[in-house]
């Protein structure tokens, strides 16, 4: 849905994420702000999250999905 340079964040549109969250769209910090160059708004992508507590998340892994 979005991409944030400056603040490191991606806001991504998700499915259930089971026994974590449910569905929703969420702005979500990356550990590594390159990830970001490797995606577009509107791509689809598998992610990784890292459980920082108390509700916290951060993608450490992002990827696009290939098209066909």
């Amino acid at each position: 849905r979005a991409i944030d340079t400056v603040a490191k964040t991606v806001t991504l549109d998700h499915g259930n994420i089971s026994g974590i969250m449910d569905a929703m769209t969420m702005e979500y910090p990356v550990a590594e702000p390159a990830m970001l160059h490797a995606v577009t708004v509107g791509d689809s992508v598998t992610f990784t999250l890292q459980d920082r507590g108390n509700g916290n998340y951060l993608v450490t892994q992002i990827t696009p999905i290939k098209k066909g």
